[in-house]
């Protein structure tokens, strides 16, 4: 899930923290929330380059099994620099602000072992 690992970067929301969810319909998108205030947008990838982006050399040859760091590094840079050049509203759409209403529960910061050696959060 590159696209969710980059906006988990940019943004410091995570699935881990439960302030980015991730519906899992086929789609490259995701909810990103504000907990103190419940506010929440979603985020999608716009499949505009998707063909450029497939036939590039450089997923060429990932498709055939060849690993990112085996790829000659002109290639890695052909897809990169296809990414970086993009105008941002061809790549996302970011969505209206919306109210996400959910009841929390506390951020968990440590675990006990129980009496059967099995560790509870606390």
């Amino acid at each position: 899930m590159c696209f969710g690992d980059g906006v988990q970067f940019v943004t410091g929301c995570t699935l881990g923290k439960g302030n980015m969810e991730k519906t899992p319909l086929g789609k490259l998108a995701v909810t990103l929330i504000e907990r103190h205030s419940n506010r929440a947008v979603r985020v999608s990838y716009k499949p505009t380059l998707q063909k450029a982006i497939a036939g590039s050399a450089f997923m060429t040859k990932r498709g055939q099994g060849i690993e990112p760091d085996d790829i000659p590094e002109a290639e890695q840079r052909e897809l990169v620099d296809l990414m970086w050049n993009v105008p941002e509203a061809d790549v996302l759409t970011v969505g209206e602000v919306f109210q996400f209403d959910r009841d929390w529960l506390p951020e968990i910061m440590g675990f006990v072992p129980c009496a059967g050696g099995v560790l509870n959060f606390v």
